[in-house]
């Protein structure tokens, strides 16, 4: 009985060396494909961690980011079927995980402004028009050539149009930021506000 016991604890040492410490062997169920799609649709149906969207479900865990473009955090209790979401998520195996969900909860609201004018700064993320400052987040739509750039100090001197929403905080964030034809230098005494 004692022979079998440690025969035991040895093949459970071996077990574990293999699964932590063998360098470049991965076993199977580790295996991640991390690739970051993204999803824009209406809720279907919604449980305490599953969120179908367009029939496709994605899993909601603990380290998700739930939020919404007034809010920068969202109780999940506020998403509720028919809502429009914007989701970033990523494949393990066969199941869609949920890394950004933002509801789109002011669309079609009166609470956007649209802004007009040439970028004079550029931030990490942010651009100023006037002495306006607008934050960019993930899911800022960016329209034009230039703006579809990475580096964002590229668009310094570009005439724009932004759509922006004021959030909790007071701060300005670009819901929507298009790359406009440069104007004729009488309509621009009325760009910036």
């Amino acid at each position: 009985m004692k022979a079998h016991l440690i025969v035991s604890t040895k093949s459970i040492a071996l077990f574990v060396l293999y699964i932590f410490f063998i360098p470049g062997i991965v076993p199977l169920g580790a295996q991640i494909n991390v690739e970051t799609l993204q999803i824009t649709g209406k809720v279907n149906d919604f449980s305490s961690n599953i969120v179908s969207v367009d029939g496709k479900s994605f899993y909601i865990r603990a380290n998700s980011r739930v939020y919404s473009q007034a809010y920068s955090k969202l109780p999940l209790k506020m998403i509720t079927i028919n809502s429009l979401v914007d989701i970033s998520y990523y494949k393990i195996g066969k199941l869609f995980i949920i890394d950004k969900m933002k509801l789109l909860d002011m669309v079609g609201s009166g609470n956007y402004k649209i802004f007009t004018g040439k970028i004079k700064k550029t931030g990490k993320r942010g651009v100023q028009i006037g002495n306006k400052n607008f934050l960019l987040d993930d899911f800022t739509i960016k329209i034009g050539l230039k703006l579809q750039k990475t580096d964002i100090a590229y668009w310094r001197n570009s005439y724009v149009t932004i759509t922006a929403l004021k959030n909790e905080a007071g701060n300005w964030i670009a819901e929507i930021i298009r790359e406009g034809i440069t104007p004729s230098p009488a309509l621009t005494t009325r760009l910036a506000e």
